[in-house]
């Protein structure tokens, strides 16, 4: 994913990013985000050196179709606009599926611009809005970002997407904005597991069917931090998207997002609870970090509790102890 420098500085500071992206799901969905990557051809795929270089109408026109085909709900259509060969293609067609019986979505694309192409390849920026006509709990927001676009067989389809910004929108279009109090009420009807140093809640947002609560040590701040406790709350996003499909995209999601090391282990797996860490080791535009984190369905809801650690990754018995700390945590209604 490109970010700027101080997106890069934020990587969750960008990966809080990365969860707001999945959270809005279609827009992952939308364009099957993917790694942007150098392939070897297939035996008998077309040369795309023979491919002409495409007109910027014919790019726009692509990305209009696209947004078109979902728009309506013709999941064929939108897959026509979607290389094949990009790795998140089956998953792509499945979630826009799910979204399409569930949502009734409309989307607005402004600021379209081609920012360069060759006979292999094409980069078109854009902004997006994406807001709840019908349907369960959705956070209506706006995206900026680039599609990349590669020819297959003659036709110029959308490879993949690096969205670089992402805002949240309330009922009248606006960012929205935080409530700090309605945070600490809520809060109070959960059982949290901490070490012994002094943890503060610092930002609390709750909005569409999404809370989020974030715990730093005390004299630091969700700007500047070195370690986080972070608390989720995705409403009916179990009964719509399913606890499995949400972490493949999620995972998918945060090795697009770094431009280092990136692994990813799952401790305990179940068909209402996944436990897992992910490490960045060696990246260049943000920080080095370890996770650890506990996702679990509850009725229709999905929750997900998390510790991070910027830095080098943490001893096998501090991890071993966040996570029981984490296997602790109760959500009350």
């Amino acid at each position: 994913m490109v970010l700027s420098r101080t997106e890069g500085r934020m990587i969750m500071k960008t990966y809080r990013a990365v969860l707001a992206a999945i959270t809005m799901l279609v827009s992952l969905v939308l364009f099957g985000c993917t790694h942007e990557e150098t392939r070897s051809k297939k035996p008998g795929e077309e040369s795309e050196t023979r491919v002409k270089i495409p007109s910027d109408k014919e790019l726009i026109a692509i990305i209009d179709d696209n947004l078109k085909a979902f728009d309506e709900g013709n999941v064929d259509k939108y897959m026509e606009t979607i290389h094949t060969q990009s790795p998140l293609y089956e998953q792509s067609r499945k979630l826009v599926e799910e979204i399409s019986k569930a949502y009734k979505l409309k989307t607005e694309i402004s600021n379209v611009e081609v920012m360069e192409k060759s006979e292999k390849e094409a980069k078109v920026k854009f902004t997006q809005k994406t807001v709840k006509i019908e349907g369960p709990a959705f956070r209506d927001n706006e995206i900026t970002g680039y599609h990349v676009l590669r020819p297959e067989k003659g036709t110029w389809k959308i490879y993949n997407t690096v969205m670089t910004k992402s805002v949240f929108l309330d009922e009248n279009g606006n960012p929205l904005e935080t409530n700090g109090q309605d945070g600490k009420n809520q809060i109070e009807q959960m059982d949290l597991k901490f070490d012994e140093r002094k943890w503060v809640l610092d930002h609390f947002d709750s909005a569409n069917g999404e809370s989020i609560w974030e715990f730093v040590l005390e004299g630091e701040s969700v700007e500047n931090w070195t370690e986080l406790y972070t608390i989720h709350r995705f409403e009916k996003m179990n009964s719509t998207v399913g606890l499995k499909s949400w972490l493949e995209a999620y995972k998918q999601a945060l090795a697009e997002a770094t431009n280092g090391h990136f692994t990813f282990h799952t401790f305990e797996s179940t068909g209402q609870e996944e436990i897992y860490e992910f490490i960045v080791k060696d990246a260049k535009v943000q920080d080095d970090q370890h996770e650890v984190a506990r996702l679990f369905a509850q009725g229709d809801d999905l929750y997900l509790v998390r510790y991070t650690k910027l830095g080098e990754a943490m001893p096998d018995k501090t991890r071993d102890e966040w996570i029981q700390r984490l296997k602790q945590f109760k959500a009350r209604k």
